[in-house]
């Protein structure tokens, strides 16, 4: 159904709206002029206006101006008795449906009315899907968001037109210039004895309390990064001049509103990092390292709940490589003094070489080393108090060397008490992990569930770490013990009669039965049709927690 308007000053004219009576055409009012047809189109929004052109006080072009201003959409339709181009040409300027003579024909009347409403169906085709498209814009959005926003720390972004672009369609504007690594204190901690729901939650309260504070910076946006850290990328406001202290102020006001926004409104607190302005929107990848660096050095060397700018951990921080950093975490994991001592001896003679006659820079390198050693802890599960002692022992004894002598005796002893005291502590807390991994997998051994999700919230340690020591411990991988685990209670459920292969392996967690008889044929030699007719009676005695020679 079409909604139409009719403007006429002669009766007549308007009564001819009868015609329309019985089609998909409702006249919803008749108007006697042209201000009184802008009224009615203002109040009843009809989808096809029928216009004279003359009529008294404001003529039918002019009305059409006026409505135009308001309705763009809307279908107009001119009757005329003037045959004139001139008003053929004003009433094609103004976006006028069709152009009828006076006095109409019935049918020619009704011939315009279906081309404004084929106008009207496209047109409204168009508005429903601009509508869809928006709303799928609006949920997609955030999505996109974080994505640009990742980008943007990763340093993937090249095109400055194209990343001005999308920062415009996504709200990032004005653009951000600086990072700040928000770290949870104690998280893994906090962790170990509540569920997954509770850390959530908790992730939420401290996202929400970040929120309350970035809102306040249009263009800034804050994305979830690891288990406990989040990013914001700040926009500083605009008038305050770029590369000032005046800047630097107000991203550190920033910041510290951040932190007691987490520690007034959570349960826990954060520490703040901090990195330095970026010239432009693409360099905010070394900003975000920065920060990273503010935030782990400064939490290691000044304690949790605070804020650190990147230029008050800059003279600490020489530039232990990754792969240093994971070779270092292997020696410490293995327990391999020999090696975690050569590294400290090697890295010694290479900063001693780099910063001659600047013994102070030395030790901190050496420091960053130590706090490398001690992420390679906490990876592996390790509370933080277990190696805190020792750790402040380490620093203090690191200050007080003089001579390159002194320090090659501070590398052996860090070797020795990170690689024998944390590996005591470490060696027990893996045996634990792996024997609650194990009662885990005894209850849930049909489930479909990933390494990672058993390591993250089952067991609050790295994947990549926990697969190793599983493997050390048990002789298989992850995937391999589970298998052997299926197929143990395969085949004592095998035994019973009354049920079927499919039945059976649904019942371990396949499936697939094809699959099943495949991966049981590899692993027992036969298909379990066939082990299951090759089974003497008595076999039936075997339990199905009967799993020792797996572990």
């Amino acid at each position: 159904m079409f909604s139409v308007l009719v403007a006429d000053d002669e009766p007549l004219e308007r009564q001819g709206r009868h015609l329309l009576d019985g089609t998909r055409y409702r006249v919803v009012a008749e108007a006697r002029n042209g201000l009184e047809s802008v009224s009615l189109s203002r109040e009843l929004q009809p989808d096809i206006v029928i216009m004279d052109i003359k009529m008294p006080g404001l003529d039918g072009l002019g009305a059409v101006r006026s409505i135009r201003t308001f309705l763009p959409q809307a279908a107009v339709i001119i009757l005329t008795a003037y045959d004139e181009f001139e008003y053929a040409q004003e009433a094609l300027k103004l976006g006028v449906s069709d152009f009828v003579l006076k006095p109409a024909r019935p049918e020619e009347l009704m011939a315009a009315l279906e081309r404004a409403a084929a106008a009207v169906g496209t047109q409204r085709a168009r508005t429903e899907e601009e509508r869809r498209l928006r709303e799928q814009l609006r949920t997609f959005v955030p999505f996109v968001r974080l994505g640009l926003a990742y980008a943007l720390l990763n340093g993937t972004v090249t095109d400055v037109r194209t990343l001005i672009e999308q920062a415009e369609f996504l709200g990032l504007c004005p653009l951000p210039s600086v990072v700040m690594l928000i770290d949870i204190d104690g998280f893994g901690e906090y962790a170990r004895d509540r569920n997954e729901t509770c850390r959530q939650a908790l992730k939420q309260k401290v996202w929400k309390a970040i929120g309350t504070v970035v809102a306040q910076y249009p263009g800034s946006t804050t994305v979830p990064l690891h288990e406990d850290e989040f990013a914001v990328l700040l926009a500083v406001p605009p008038g305050i001049p770029r590369g000032s202290e005046e800047e630097v102020g107000a991203i550190l006001r920033a910041a510290e509103a951040t932190r007691a926004a987490v520690e007034a409104g959570t349960e826990v607190t954060v520490v703040v990092g901090v990195g330095s302005p970026a010239s432009d929107a693409k360099d905010l990848s070394r900003s975000y390292w920065e920060a990273v660096q503010a935030c782990r050095v400064g939490a290691f060397f000044l304690g949790p709940n605070r804020v650190v700018h990147w230029r008050e951990i800059k003279p600490l921080v020489t530039g232990v490589p990754a792969e240093t950093g994971r070779a270092v975490a292997e020696w410490v994991q293995r327990g391999d003094r020999a090696g975690m001592e050569r590294f400290l001896l090697d890295f010694l003679n290479t900063l001693c070489a780099r910063v001659p006659g600047e013994p102070e820079r030395v030790k901190a390198g050496l420091l960053e080393a130590l706090v490398t050693a001690s992420r390679a802890v906490g990876e592996a599960g390790i509370p933080p108090r277990d190696v805190a002692s020792f750790n402040l022992d380490l620093v203090a004894r690191l200050v007080s060397c003089d001579t390159r002598e002194e320090l090659q005796t501070w590398c052996r002893e860090a070797a020795r008490l990170y690689t024998t005291t944390v590996n005591e502590v470490y060696r027990s807390f893996t045996r634990e992990a792996v024997d609650k991994a194990l009662r885990y997998l005894q209850e849930n051994y049909a489930r479909d569930f990933s390494v990672q999700e058993l390591a993250k919230r089952v067991l609050f340690m790295h994947p990549d770490y926990f697969s190793r020591v599983f493997k050390r411990e048990t002789g298989y991988s992850f995937v391999e013990y589970r298998t052997r685990l299926r197929l143990q209670m395969a085949k004592t459920l095998l035994m019973c009669d009354d049920l079927t292969v499919a039945e059976v392996a649904a019942k371990v967690g396949y499936s697939d039965p094809n699959y099943f008889s495949r991966v049981f044929a590899r692993l027992e030699g036969k298909p379990p049709r066939d082990w299951r007719r090759s089974v003497p009676a008595a076999s039936t005695t075997v339990h199905a927690a009967d799993t020792t020679e797996l572990s």
